[in-house]
C-alpha cells in the first residue's frame, strides 16, 4: 500500500511539475517585429587595442542590434570558450516574425549557424540578409549572466563594438569579425564586444 501510494505522490508532483512549466515558461508575442537592420558605424573616437582574458582585442566598428534570438549555443571546450562563451544567431525584419521562423529549422553547432526549410516560397536572401550568427565576448560578468538568463526567441537589444582578435598564447586562434550582413560561409559571423544588453520583449 505504502508503495502505491508513493507513486501516486510522484505521479501528481511529475503533473504538477509540468503545469508550472507550461504556465511560466517564455511565449513569444507573435506581433512584435523587428523592423530595423543592425546599425554599423565608424568609432569617431579612436579606441585603443586592449586585453581581455588572453586575447589582445582590436575594435573596428561600433554596433547595436535589436534582433530576435533565433538560438543560443553555450561553448565551454576550447581556448576561446571563456572569452566568447555564447553564440547568438540573431534574426530582424522577416526573420523575427515568428510566423516567418516557425516554418524554418534552426540549430547552431561549432560556431556555426545552420538553418534549413522546407517552403520553397521562401526566399534563400530574406533568410540569409537579414540573420547571422554572433560571438558574443562580454564586456563583464554581469552581461555574461544575462547571456546566461537569455531565451529562444526573446528579442533583445545589445551595443558595443564589432572586434577582432588573437589569443596571446596561442596567434593561430584569432577571431575576425564580418563587417556586412549580406555575407555567407566562412568569415561571415559577427565577433561582438558586448557592453549593454537588455531584453525588449
Amino acid at each position: 500500500m505504502r508503495n502505491v501510494i508513493t507513486v501516486t505522490v510522484l505521479i501528481t508532483l511529475f503533473s504538477l511539475s509540468i503545469g508550472l512549466y507550461q504556465v511560466f515558461k517564455y511565449k513569444p508575442d507573435y506581433s512584435y517585429i523587428v523592423t530595423k537592420e543592425p546599425i554599423q558605424e565608424n568609432i569617431i573616437n579612436k579606441i585603443e587595442n586592449f586585453k581581455k582574458d588572453d586575447f589582445i582585442v582590436v575594435p573596428l566598428k561600433n554596433y547595436e542590434i535589436e534582433a530576435r534570438i533565433l538560438s543560443k549555443k553555450k561553448y565551454t571546450i576550447g581556448e576561446d570558450s571563456d572569452f566568447s562563451t555564447y553564440d547568438l544567431a540573431l534574426g530582424w525584419k522577416e526573420m523575427s516574425d515568428i510566423h516567418y521562423l516557425e516554418k524554418i529549422k534552426i540549430s547552431q553547432r561549432n560556431r556555426w549557424y545552420y538553418w534549413r526549410t522546407k517552403d520553397r516560397s521562401i526566399p534563400r536572401e530574406i533568410i540569409s540578409y537579414n540573420s547571422s550568427n554572433h560571438h558574443i565576448v562580454h564586456a563583464n560578468e554581469k552581461i555574461k549572466k544575462q547571456l546566461s538568463n537569455l531565451k529562444e526567441h526573446q528579442v533583445i537589444k545589445m551595443t558595443g563594438y564589432l572586434i577582432n582578435a588573437k589569443n596571446i598564447n596561442y596567434p593561430n586562434i584569432e577571431l575576425k569579425s564580418s563587417l556586412t550582413r549580406k555575407d555567407t560561409g566562412a568569415g561571415a559571423c559577427e565577433v561582438f564586444y558586448v557592453d549593454y544588453l537588455e531584453v525588449i520583449n
